[in-house]
């Protein structure tokens, strides 16, 4: 496995490397405006699409593969940072090229290690001055209206929808792979409705609102036929791929918390950073109330969801039906509403389950939105195989988790107990 560990902790590695970018392309262009200026120096870029060949990209040159291995070979200190969505699939063609992993980089690290050591005085300083004006926060009158503007407007576009249409609904809690069974449902033409919240949230939600719920829970009730389909994801390493998400938000004052070990840093998010409680939101700035706050439902309290949105939405408590843990699924009616619910560890081997639940022999799952693929895929698998979890920490997902033993059995629970120190 790839460790870009070490190049989040020293600068070093970037400052004193000659960087070749693996990817001429949207990222290619984003991490090379991204770094322009801030006295990194890079060489060239590089990529499979011929067409882009002895081209230039912010002046650098767009060499062939061939001449990128030239390059590598015949200096030491050049180092290749991947700035592709392919990240795995490039990564391991360069190790089939005899690229020493130790000299592969992803360009979350590159970027990870700007933001962290941003103030090294190494960095050049007109370009730090930019940064810290790029990067800090709106106000915080700005930030709330955004984010109640955005959130009305996601509730009355789902609502709505119900009132003209009637959607396969993908709907769950985040990070659980749902965009795999959503693409696949979509392939097909079958008119689909992903989303992570329906339920009316009072405080946040104006009359305007209420109305609308209203008449959306009316028009459930009305449907023929509504089709639910559901997922579950083992809360530990889910939480772990949440906050890596939320890294991916460029706020100033989320880098000033990390210290460089990153793996100490992510475990320190996910043991004192989270804010439960609405009440206390209130005394958060805008951007700890997004990043801090919106990681709420960790620690197993996320599988909260199914109280909060499905049973409150459509009646439907999951305790109370059966599911099959050895095969992952579970399918169920009740009244007009038929409901799946699957498990992410064993989703591939139920792709004919979904079929039957739609109808739709032709039916397959895409690899959409891949973890692999995400530009954190190393340095998560890093810190999570590195990550020693306290048995303190671990029973506030496992310990009288009613939900958590609905969906899994003694055999998963051992596999978390194995990281305690």
């Amino acid at each position: 496995m790839i460790d870009n560990l070490n190049a989040l902790r020293n600068l070093d590695i970037f400052l004193n490397g000659k960087i070749i970018f693996y990817g001429a392309g949207v990222i290619g262009d984003r991490v090379g405006s991204f770094i322009r200026g801030s006295g990194i120096p890079v060489i060239a870029y590089t990529d499979r699409d011929e067409k882009k060949w002895n081209t230039k990209r912010f002046s650098y040159p767009v060499l062939s593969i061939r001449d990128m291995l030239k390059a590598y070979h015949n200096d030491d200190e050049v180092i290749i940072v991947i700035t592709s969505s392919y990240l795995k699939e490039i990564a391991d063609e360069l190790l089939e090229m005899g690229v020493d992993e130790n000299r592969i980089f992803s360009s979350f690290s590159l970027m990870y290690s700007v933001f962290i050591h941003v103030k090294d005085k190494r960095i050049d300083s007109s370009y730090r001055e930019e940064f810290e004006k790029k990067y800090k926060y709106w106000s915080s009158a700005d930030y709330q209206n955004y984010t109640f503007l955005h959130g009305k407007w996601h509730y009355m576009a789902a609502w709505s929808q119900f009132f003209v249409d009637n959607p396969i609904l993908v709907y769950q809690f985040g990070k659980v792979g749902s965009s795999s069974v959503t693409q696949g449902l979509r392939r097909l033409g079958i008119h689909t409705l992903q989303t992570h919240a329906l339920a009316y949230e009072k405080g946040f939600m104006d009359q305007e609102m209420h109305g609308m719920y209203s008449l959306f829970k009316k028009t459930i009730g009305i449907k023929d036929e509504v089709r639910i389909i559901s997922m579950v994801r083992e809360p530990v390493k889910r939480d772990f791929s949440f906050v890596f998400q939320h890294l991916m938000l460029p706020y100033i004052s989320i880098y000033n918390d990390l210290s460089g070990n990153f793996s100490d840093d992510v475990l320190d998010i996910i043991y004192n950073k989270i804010v439960m409680d609405l009440e206390l939101t209130h005394e958060l700035n805008p951007v700890d109330f997004h990043f801090k706050y919106k990681l709420r439902g960790m620690g197993g309290n996320i599988f909260d969801w199914f109280d909060n949105e499905l049973k409150q939405v459509f009646g439907i408590d999951v305790l109370e039906l059966d599911f099959d843990k050895k095969n992952g699924y579970g399918v169920y009616q009740k009244g007009n509403i038929k409901f799946l619910l699957l498990k992410l560890e064993q989703l591939s081997q139920n792709e004919r389950v979904i079929a039957d639940f739609i109808g739709n022999q032709n039916y397959r799952l895409i690899d959409d939105n891949r973890a692999m693929d995400k530009p954190y895929y190393f340095t998560y698998n890093n810190v999570y195989r590195q990550a020693k979890l306290t048995m303190e920490y671990l029973n506030r997902y496992l310990s009288d988790n009613d939900h958590f033993n609905k969906f899994y059995n003694y055999e998963d629970l051992k596999k978390y107990i194995q990281t305690v120190n």
